[in-house]
């Protein structure tokens, strides 16, 4: 889970985290290691949306060379 923004938002994405490792999945924070990413993002202000782009656009970059797909 990666989350960008406020506060609140950072918590939502902590809770979305207990939610999955409650439900038995294991967490980890390394790109090649996942099997989904969930990316929880603030468009509350123009610095949070362009942030925001940036990592879509990582990993839109990451996911066309090891052959993920990024939905």
């Amino acid at each position: 889970v990666y989350s960008n923004g406020c506060v609140p938002n950072r918590l939502e994405g902590k809770k979305i985290i207990d939610s999955f490792s409650q439900q038995g999945w294991s967490i980890t924070d390394k790109y090649e290691e996942v099997d989904i990413i969930i990316f929880n993002s603030c468009g509350f202000c123009k610095d949070k949306i362009k942030e925001s782009k940036e990592v879509i656009n990582k990993f839109l970059s990451l996911s066309q060379s090891d052959g993920k797909r990024l939905t």
